[in-house]
């Protein structure tokens, strides 16, 4: 019943039919407040170290490309992946793709005038200034990615010729407690940080959902160019007022780093069939090749359940990134981790 409805009652009607009336005109207008109100994301949120420690914080391992649903021609980008690719003087300040955000989550620490300080995202609405109603929702304080603006008051979407950046075009819905979000217009990339690119044809949805102070965000990536199914990702936040409501300024001025590379005028590329990286995954820890490759049949139990009698855990179980000794731990700290390979499990002083 709309509030209007109240206001069209006869004369003649009584003022005990017009009291109910009115009062049941509040309760509904009260029941439905959510309905427009929706959920408030507004905060500083910090990552939690919930999913995958290797991958978010140090990065895939070298033609680690299991369980990513890749075509051939994403296999074979990502086998002439050369780290020092980073070092050419037109990528040295490129920042990651958006889908980042479900990927590796960011760095949890950014350095400021006072040192290292927590980082994660801070996400803030900007309001209509009469009706106050959000127009857009703002995910910012990343150094190594781009503001993501969700809009929310039926923003005009860009055709597919308009300009693809890092930060794409978002638009935002919400569904019950969970704003979706659709990402388009992105600039080429990677997808991962050891050589799978990213198309700008590529789109990315978002699923935010807020319990109380923890904050999940799945994603859902799709590209026509180099993956043959969708690829869903997710990272957990938590509320955490310790982090600054902004990033310290930062500032990128490309130099040459590699003499040779880093001048401007080359590129570094593996050739074809020249790959030294390619068994890595084997050597290290005994992953078949055709689970290291990838693939969407990698994304299966079934692809598991076939390889039960294909993969034995290595004596010397994890013999490198073991208890997080990498990603800023001390030297001190790291001397007090061990990895016990009787139980495939850090000591209790580790991570």
């Amino acid at each position: 019943m709309k509030v209007a409805a109240v206001r069209t009652i006869r004369p003649k009607t009584s003022m005990t039919h017009l009291s109910w009336c009115s009062l049941a005109c509040v309760v509904l207008t009260m029941v439905t407040v959510p309905a427009w109100a929706q959920i408030d994301l507004s905060g500083n949120w910090t990552l939690q170290n919930q999913q995958d420690y290797r991958e978010s914080h140090l990065g895939n391992f070298p033609t680690d490309f299991l369980g990513i649903p890749i075509n051939q021609d994403a296999r074979a980008i990502g086998l002439a992946w050369d780290a020092n690719i980073l070092e050419e003087l037109q990528r040295q300040c490129e920042p990651w793709p958006e889908h980042y955000i479900v990927e590796y989550g960011g760095p949890t620490t950014i350095r400021g005038a006072l040192g290292l300080v927590p980082s994660g995202l801070r996400i803030h609405a900007s309001n209509d200034a009469v009706t106050g109603a959000v127009e857009a929702w703002d995910i910012s304080n990343s150094v190594d990615r781009m503001p993501i603006v969700i809009w929310m008051n039926g923003h005009p979407e860009p055709t597919p010729q308009d300009l693809h950046t890092y930060g794409g075009f978002a638009t935002g819905v919400w569904h019950g407690d969970t704003l979706m979000v659709a990402i388009t217009h992105l600039k080429d990339g990677f997808l991962t940080r050891n050589g799978i690119p990213s198309s700008n044809r590529e789109t990315l949805t978002l699923f935010i959902s807020r319990h109380e102070d923890i904050l999940t965000i799945t994603g859902v990536v799709r590209d026509p160019v180099y993956l043959t199914d969708a690829y869903p990702l997710a990272q957990t936040y938590k509320l955490d007022p310790s982090i600054p409501s902004e990033a310290p300024p930062t500032t990128c001025d490309p130099v040459e780093t590699i003499a040779e590379l880093s001048d401007g005028y080359h590129s570094t590329r593996v050739l074809p069939g020249e790959s030294t990286t390619l068994h890595y995954m084997q050597q290290h820890y005994q992953i078949p090749l055709d689970a290291a490759l990838g693939g969407a049949h990698t994304m299966y139990p079934e692809f598991q359940k076939r390889l039960k009698n294909e993969y034995t855990i290595p004596s010397n179980y994890c013999s490198q990134y073991c208890c997080g000794a990498m990603g800023g731990v001390s030297e001190t700290s790291r001397q007090t981790k061990r990895y016990d390979h009787e139980v495939l499990q850090c000591t209790a002083d580790g991570l």
